[in-house]
């Protein structure tokens, strides 16, 4: 909430919207990519962190 208003940002209403969406279509498959460790964990039944390609060096010549 910001302090001018006792209501919740346009950003904050949206994304409450799309985590309920998201929480009513279990049984189906959905993949997301959250960076908000609350709507993450509001949502996810699963997760898979993932990692940086490894860098490989040119083998010699």
């Amino acid at each position: 909430m910001n302090a001018t208003s006792a209501s919740p940002s346009p950003a904050a209403d949206n994304r409450d919207v799309v985590a309920e969406l998201i929480v009513e279509a279990r049984g189906a498959a959905t993949v997301g990519i959250f960076h908000d460790e609350g709507a993450r964990a509001r949502v996810a039944t699963r997760r898979l962190e993932l990692q940086p390609p490894l860098r490989r060096t040119a083998a010699p010549s």
